[in-house]
């Protein structure tokens, strides 16, 4: 049994406009509070005695940042290391536009977009995004079979893979909270993944 331990990253500058499409953003940093956040996350998972077997993280800078800071508290000596596959999902040619611009009645027809394959020009849809974290999931189950891994990613992405597991609909995916560095934990082994929890804030007592 593998276990996955997602951490959604911090609040970021592009998390301060919520009328404009953020999308993957990968060059988003974290704001003060953010940073704040991610150093709460740390010492409750240290708190909680996380012991990781690996640490992957996202290349978007919000999601990177996040956890450097969380392992300064857990002091652990360990590579952060890099997938793609747990980035955000791309909202293609709209990220940075406003969201009334993108969002018309006629655009949501043409792309097909509260359909799960449905897309903006250049992004990707949900089944996109659930496929990608799927591969990273069964992968990463390979490889560290009865392991117990840390992840920092991102809100969207973490609800469509626990979604697609529940065989929730795009509504109960999209409308399902994950905040700030909050905790979503899924095992995987043999007989396929279950989720035990999304979106678990830790630190909201200490907010």
């Amino acid at each position: 049994m593998t276990e996955f331990l997602f951490v959604r990253h911090g609040k970021a500058s592009n998390n301060l406009r919520p009328e404009i499409i953020s999308g993957q953003s990968n060059h988003a940093e974290l704001t003060e509070t953010g940073q704040a956040e991610a150093v709460l996350m740390g010492a409750q998972l240290k708190k909680q005695n996380i012991a990781p077997d690996a640490i992957y993280s996202s290349p978007a800078i919000r999601a990177y940042q996040t956890g450097e800071l969380a392992l300064k508290i857990l002091k652990l000596d360990m590579p952060i290391i890099k997938d793609e596959r747990v980035l955000e999902m791309s909202q293609g040619h709209v990220e940075g536009t406003l969201r009334a611009l993108a969002y018309t009645p006629e655009n949501i027809a043409a792309f097909e977009i509260e359909t799960n394959h449905g897309k903006f020009p250049g992004g990707e849809s949900l089944i996109d995004v659930q496929d990608r974290m799927h591969d990273f999931l069964n992968e990463k189950t390979e490889q560290h079979p009865d392991g117990t891994l840390l992840v920092f990613s991102h809100g969207l992405a973490i609800r469509a893979l626990a979604g697609s597991i529940r065989t929730f609909t795009k509504e109960q995916i999209l409308t399902e909270e994950t905040p700030n560095v909050s905790l979503t934990h899924i095992s995987n082994d043999k007989s396929g993944p279950t989720v035990h929890f999304v979106g678990k804030n830790l630190i909201e007592q200490y907010t």
